[in-house]
């Protein structure tokens, strides 16, 4: 009906208008009214292994920090090394956790 619509770069009320202006173009609808939304992809996951309670894959959640993630993992046991190394590009950053 409306063919294809790039969403790259929309906000969800632009892609919606997107939708709706070939629809009332065409005369396929006189008002349409178009609700877009975005759920998760549940094909995306974030693995979380190592010195955690919890290892496993988690699903992403908005805009999860990296220290969220850890806790989503059940944070780090006590046994481990205080020390730890975030890897930035083009280098590693070693700090203290």
């Amino acid at each position: 009906m409306t063919g294809r619509v790039n969403a790259g770069g929309l906000t969800l009320r632009a892609l919606g208008a997107a939708i709706e202006k070939p629809l009332a173009d065409r005369g396929f609808f006189r008002n349409p009214q178009i609700t877009v939304s975005v759920e998760i992809d549940e094909s995306q996951r974030i693995f979380i292994v190592g010195e955690v309670r919890t290892q496993g894959t988690y699903p992403p959640s908005g805009d999860l920090q990296l220290v969220e993630a850890i806790a989503t993992a059940g944070s780090t046991p006590p046994s481990m090394v205080r020390n730890c190394a975030w890897p930035r590009r083009p280098e590693v950053v070693p700090t203290r956790c």
